[in-house]
């Protein structure tokens, strides 16, 4: 409502926050220098053709009309042309004030429909512009801004930004050479005062102008720049956009979640053909290694008997023979050894914690990745003796292979001879620690603090869902430790898990070790 003064020809007896006109000419003249849009507009006169221009003046505005006794049942007729209410001169203040309170609660609840159709249709918005449009409408029903631009952050460039919709209402979209960079490090709505357009803003209590960045998971995915010339936003505004703040990363944050899912299915699908296939291969490996064995053996002991009768000649094409079925058993024993990794990591049981050798998943991340990093890159193993710790193997051993292969595509441009991985685990104290380390160019210092964020990558669109190393520190999270980074252009990358170590061996339930099968 806005404050005015009383109205004497009306009966008003207080001022109590209504526009309240006796003529068209005087209502005209009051809705156009009146900044804000009332809530409430009281009408002296019942003349119908004027309905239409106050209605036009105020749109959102309920209207009432005072009459006297005897223009009462005339004025019943207004009801059908939008009017709201009839009240009877003179009017009291308690029943002004019902009526005005009445009205402020159905354009709120009108707002708040609003605004929730809005959030639902970006929700089913078959495209982003789509909802980004339908939530600028949201925002509009919330802040009743002059003007708006909305931005949406590119995930490949660390602070980024694109302008993908604008709206001037009532005033151009303002002009914010700096507003990249401040979006760069504010992390919360904002009422801000601009000294100068061209210089950075400082936090205001009043202000025409409000910068609502938009996250997901911590993860920056747009912004949101009103103005309001009319009158200025305060502390109040920003509470309310609290709820389109969450929702608008939610929907933006769609196309993400959606790729995420669908990964996640692909690879569910994945780790039962996985499980199945291995389940078949087992069989055939097994007799492979039998039989290979076997020749082995005998092959050797014709060897021997050669070399024994003096044929040199046949003596060394057995013992090539027997070198070609070791190799031939060697070779089913190392595919058995994948099989059960790979079987053990597509069928992961993601609940069972037992005491384990860390070491034993951090060689299985190295037989995973072999095939992937074999051909980029070497990878070197420094592994202390056993170095016990209490946690799930198969999640463990993602943590592992993810680091892997993030290290190898980052010495994508190098040479395998050049290129090396180093895993390097250590106690110290009652820790466990587990370094992966990397010789390539390292991680920008400005994408360093943000790798770790869901849905943040660098890569092309459709090669990540960056979400490998949010779900990495999160499984550190869960076994009660840490995951962090350290970078060096020089010396390239480096990344420590750190875990409880178990508890001494004598008091410890058995310790898991992987055997072959």
């Amino acid at each position: 409502m806005i404050a005015t003064e009383p109205d004497a020809s009306l009966g008003l007896t207080a001022n109590i926050g209504v526009i309240a006109c006796t003529t068209i000419e005087q209502a005209r003249a009051r809705l156009q220098r009146e900044a804000i849009e009332p809530d409430l507009v009281v009408l002296g006169f019942t003349h119908e053709a004027a309905l239409p221009e106050v209605k036009q003046l105020c749109p959102r505005a309920e209207i009432a009309v005072a009459v006297s006794r005897e223009e009462r049942a005339a004025a019943f007729a207004l009801l059908s042309q939008g009017v709201s209410a009839i009240l009877e001169l003179p009017v009291s203040r308690p029943e002004l004030e019902a009526l005005a309170g009445q009205a402020v609660s159905r354009r709120r609840r009108r707002s708040e429909d609003a605004t929730s159709s809005c959030i639902v249709s970006a929700l089913a918005a078959p495209d982003p512009a789509t909802a980004v449009h339908a939530l600028l409408d949201a925002w509009q029903h919330v802040l009743d801004f002059d003007s708006a631009l909305f931005f949406v952050f590119d995930p490949r460039q660390a602070n980024r930004i694109s302008l993908v919709d604008s709206r001037a209402v009532r005033s151009a979209p303002p002009q914010l050479p700096w507003l990249e960079d401040f979006l760069a490090v504010q992390h919360e709505a904002q009422l801000v005062d601009l000294v100068a357009p061209h210089l950075p803003p400082g936090p205001a209590q009043e202000s025409p102008l409000m910068i609502a960045p938009i996250r997901l998971a911590h993860h920056a995915v747009g912004a949101l720049v009103a103005t309001r010339a009319s009158s200025p936003f305060t502390a109040d505004d920003l509470t309310r956009a609290r709820f389109l703040i969450a929702s608008s990363g939610l929907i933006l944050g769609v196309p993400q979640i959606q790729q995420t899912l669908l990964a996640s299915d692909r690879l569910a699908r994945l780790g039962q053909l996985t499980a199945s296939i291995g389940h078949e291969l087992r069989s055939p490996l097994a007799y492979i290694a039998d039989s290979a064995g076997f020749l082995a053996d005998q092959l050797a002991l014709l060897a021997r008997r050669a070399e024994s009768a003096g044929d040199d000649r046949s003596s060394s094409t057995l013992r090539e023979m027997v070198r070609s079925a070791e190799e031939a058993f060697d070779g089913s024993r190392r595919m058995r050894e994948l099989l059960r990794d790979v079987q053990g990591f597509a069928s992961a049981d993601e609940v069972t914690v037992v005491q384990l050798d860390l070491n034993e998943c951090v060689r299985a991340a190295v037989r995973l990745t072999r095939v992937e990093v074999r051909h980029r890159v070497q990878v070197i193993c420094r592994l202390e003796d056993e170095l016990l710790v209490v946690g799930n193997l198969p999640r463990l051993t993602q943590v592992f292979v993810n680091l892997i292969v993030n290290a190898s595509h980052a010495l994508a441009a190098k040479t395998a001879q050049d290129g090396h991985i180093v895993l390097a685990s250590r106690k110290d104290g009652n820790r466990v620690l587990v370094e992966v380390s990397d010789n390539g160019p390292g991680i920008p210092s400005e994408v360093l603090p943000r790798i770790f964020d869901a849905f943040f990558t660098t890569k092309a669109p459709g090669e990540g869902t960056g979400l490998g190393l949010f779900l990495c520190k999160d499984i550190a999270r869960q076994h009660g430790g840490t995951l962090h980074a350290r970078s060096s252009a020089t010396r390239g990358a480096t990344f420590t898990l750190e875990l409880p170590a178990a508890i001494s061996r004598q008091s410890a339930p058995p310790v898991l070790r992987l055997v072959s099968a």
